[in-house]
């Protein structure tokens, strides 16, 4: 689930690419064409995040994926951020940057709309930890990246107060 503070539209992503769009939060309508017509009919849509510095809707899915969109309708497939199944959060802070987690445990940051990724380091080291379930930027340029470490390793939060240049366990 998205919402567009600027408009007040909110998106729901679902299964078979589908997305619907509700500008009440009440009733909502199918995406058209959608995000089908970049992702084809197999895939989960399972993490969406508007950006307003970007004025793009970002939605990520379960074959690691991601496509952008200015109205929710028209859907650009950007570059693969990742090998993992899953997109599991996506979040932007004010300057553009877009981070996406996956349950790879991959963390990766945009400044170019999804058209490149980098990997987030920690000591110049690129973070990888199993099963990222949350990904929250905030308006101080924070970045929170939470989730379990999998079996028997714990949980576990990532923090970054520089905008994504480094994290800190």
């Amino acid at each position: 689930v998205g919402y567009n503070a600027d408009d007040g539209e909110w998106i729901v992503g679902g299964n078979s690419s589908t997305a619907i769009i509700s500008s009440d939060g009440q009733t909502f309508v199918a995406s058209s064409p959608g995000p089908a017509a970049v992702f084809g009919a197999f895939d989960q849509c399972i993490s969406v995040h508007w950006s307003s510095a970007n004025s793009l809707w970002f939605i990520g899915t379960n074959n690691g994926q991601i496509a952008t969109s200015p109205d929710g309708h028209n859907w650009t497939l950007r570059t693969n951020p990742t090998t993992s199944n899953d997109v599991r959060g996506i979040d932007s802070i004010s300057n553009g940057r877009v981070f996406v987690g996956t349950d790879a445990g991959d963390i990766k940051y945009s400044d170019d709309n999804g058209d490149t990724w980098n990997a987030a380091t920690e000591n110049g080291t690129a973070i990888t930890i199993a099963d990222i379930s949350r990904v929250v930027a905030n308006a101080d340029e924070s970045v929170l990246v939470a989730g379990a470490g999998g079996f028997n390793q714990g949980e576990f939060v990532w923090r970054s107060t520089d905008g994504g240049a480094s994290f800190t366990s």
